[in-house]
């Protein structure tokens, strides 16, 4: 684990105090890092990259202005908690040394074309970056930042920044325009998770955003805004990912919601202001959401992550000092979903990936309690929605394929026209059927 630097332990501890003396400036959270820092402890990569994050505020330092009072502003000893400008500096270092670990995400409303003359593959044309784009913690890439990298190799292409497996697709064409990182790649219709998972999800649009995973080579600090601008940058990978576009949401996906938490009994009282105030106790969430915070909301806001109002739809309550999934909580997520109570604003891309979550609890509270019947009323929204063997075909397109969705409808009117004995036979071997295939979908877990 890395140990900060002397200078830096000794900036956080003038910060503290500093504090101390004037009583302002920085957060609990500040505080904290100071202490760490200040008593020479061993970082985590990811202190060491929230370090890194701190750096957005280093146009708040100004050591020479002084308040009204004689004393410095918060600002400056803000950043002195945070071991001043050389412990961010240090820190921006070491997180530029973690290869592969450094992801910036573009919201890319991509081409997505069923060629005809390439039958075997998917062609999808998008930026994977964008430039002079100053995200969350005051990163810019330069045009011609890629240009010696894409002469040493071309990037693979991935899902969800995951190198243990096997790629989607394969670029065939990539290069920097006046916009960005503009590039052109094929993903084969044999493969079954780029058929049944990703292609329906880039249909209806919840998936349109890409990432790259690069390490910097070259970069420069504007002093006066903070902005740090990538030079030079080693580019080793293009994902397709889920959230949206910004560096923080790109981060964010590694903190993922806790789905496999313990239930609660079925009649178990919900309060959801009281729920709130027991998950910061729990997560030690003082001044601003702490790292795990999120696991415990069905949506939150990636670009004011730092901000205890962008999280929403609490599901868990804090019961024995363990978090728990309370069903009424589910029920009121789902009721809100419908429009219940004045509904609830989500990002249309990220409205169905709650709603899939809400299913997933749906289907766990279900085999809780033993009860079938126990289904979820967006799952019913769904079914209810088809009048049609079209709206059929639609319907199912939005889980599976369009060939399996074109095969599922087929052995429907297969078993509606199938002679068999009694009409109330024929009815029960639809209504088996559409249980199979319908009502009991597998959602993305």
């Amino acid at each position: 684990m890395p140990i900060a630097p002397i200078t830096a332990q000794n900036n956080a501890k003038r910060g503290l105090d500093l504090r101390e003396k004037w009583g302002r400036g920085g957060t609990m959270v500040g505080v904290a890092r100071a202490r760490d820092l200040s008593n020479g402890a061993d970082l985590s990569i990811r202190t060491v990259k929230r370090m890194a994050s701190f750096n957005r505020h280093r146009q708040n330092y100004q050591p020479d202005k002084k308040e009204s009072d004689g004393g410095p502003t918060a600002g400056t000893i803000a950043w002195l908690l945070w071991g001043g400008t050389a412990g961010i500096d240090w820190a921006l270092s070491i997180s530029n040394n973690e290869k592969m670990k450094q992801f910036k995400t573009f919201e890319c409303k991509f081409e997505l074309k069923d060629s005809q003359e390439e039958d075997n593959y998917f062609n999808i044309k998008a930026y994977g970056s964008t430039f002079s784009n100053v995200d969350l913690v005051n990163d810019a890439v330069d045009k011609g930042a890629f240009k010696k990298s894409l002469k040493k190799r071309m990037p693979k292409l991935l899902w969800g920044h995951n190198m243990k497996d096997v790629p989607i697709g394969i670029i065939d064409n990539i290069k920097e325009d006046d916009n960005g990182l503009l590039f052109e790649a094929r993903l084969p219709k044999d493969d079954a998770f780029v058929r049944d998972r990703l292609i329906p999800q880039i249909k209806i649009g919840s998936l349109n955003s890409f990432s790259i995973g690069y390490s910097t080579e070259v970069s420069e600090v504007d002093n006066k805004t903070g902005i740090r601008k990538l030079k030079e940058v080693n580019l080793y990978e293009i994902s397709l990912v889920t959230f949206p576009a910004n560096e923080k949401a790109t981060l964010q996906s590694y903190k993922n919601v806790d789905l496999n938490l313990p239930i609660a009994d079925r009649d178990r009282e919900w309060d959801g202001d009281k729920a709130v105030k027991n998950i910061r106790d729990y997560t030690q969430s003082i001044d601003e959401p702490s790292d795990d915070y999120s696991q415990y909301f069905l949506y939150f806001d990636g670009e004011k992550e730092n901000q205890f109002t962008a999280y929403k739809l609490p599901f868990v309550d804090i019961i024995d000092n363990e978090p728990t999934i309370i069903p009424k909580a589910v029920f009121a997520i789902a009721g809100a979903l419908q429009g219940a109570r004045g509904g609830v604003d989500l990002p249309t891309n990220d409205r169905q990936e709650v709603v899939n979550k809400v299913n997933s609890l749906y289907l766990k509270m279900a085999k809780q309690f033993n009860d079938d019947n126990l289904i979820s009323p967006l799952k019913k929204d769904f079914i209810d929605s088809i009048d049609s063997i079209r709206t059929l075909e639609k319907a199912i397109a939005t889980q599976f394929s369009n060939q399996d969705a074109k095969m599922l409808v087929a052995k429907a009117k297969e078993i509606m026209q199938r002679d068999v004995a009694t009409q109330q036979q024929r009815d029960a071997e639809l209504e088996l059927y559409l249980s199979a295939t319908l009502l009991k979908i597998k959602t993305i877990e």
